[in-house]
């Protein structure tokens, strides 16, 4: 799939594209053209998406989608999140009717721009500060890992997936996927796996 076709692709709701299970260094897939979305807004809502997803995939169906951050909470009341908005759902998923065309990066024309310029929505003292902290928190024992985070923000993207393809060129990350909602896209540069399943074998 050459360039212009797969960027014309993600600008398309219900697109997604991600690394099928597998080896780190397996192919891309590319889903279109779901049949129909599950979302989940509410923790009773996710036990019902997840369970409806099982069937499914238990009748042979493709699903590919995202759980946010914020559904942490729903499976360990333990874990506590920041509130997010009652619009953005806790899950999406398409359900499509054909397996994922397998794909790899085209080229990316070198004089296209990425990201607009973002800001940090804290101030360099407290993220200072924080690290700080946590490498106390790491030499007392009181933990081995942490993973912090804070949110930027920046000007809309005009061209998301456009945006996604060129961070992958750039910056080629195992995990990567661009999630096309049709209200929100998601780009994600991830090098971690979470969580697979392939029959009985887990891998995390």
């Amino acid at each position: 799939m050459n360039f212009d076709s797969l960027n014309a692709s993600l600008s398309v709701p219900g697109t997604v594209i991600c690394r099928l299970p597998g080896e780190e260094k397996g192919d891309w897939g590319l889903f279109r053209h779901p049949s129909h979305i599950l979302q989940a807004h509410t923790a009773t809502g996710m036990q019902r998406l997840l369970k409806k997803i099982e069937r499914l995939q238990s009748e042979g169906r493709w699903l590919a989608g995202f759980i946010s951050y914020q559904a942490a909470s729903c499976f360990d009341p333990a874990l506590a999140v920041h509130p997010g908005t009652n619009e953005f759902p806790l899950a999406w998923f398409g359900v499509y009717p054909e397996e994922p065309i397998k794909i790899s990066f085209p080229e990316i024309p070198p004089e296209l721009g990425l990201a607009p310029e973002l800001k940090p929505e804290l101030a360099q003292e407290h993220y200072l500060g924080a690290i700080e902290r946590l490498q106390n928190y790491i030499s007392d024992g009181d933990c081995y890992q942490a993973n912090y985070t804070f949110r930027c923000r920046g000007a809309e993207l005009e061209r998301p997936g456009l945006c996604f393809l060129a961070l992958t060129s750039n910056h080629p990350a195992p995990h990567a996927a661009f999630v096309n909602t049709g209200r929100w896209q998601a780009l994600s540069i991830s090098p971690e796996l979470f969580l697979e399943r392939r029959g009985q074998i887990l891998r995390s």
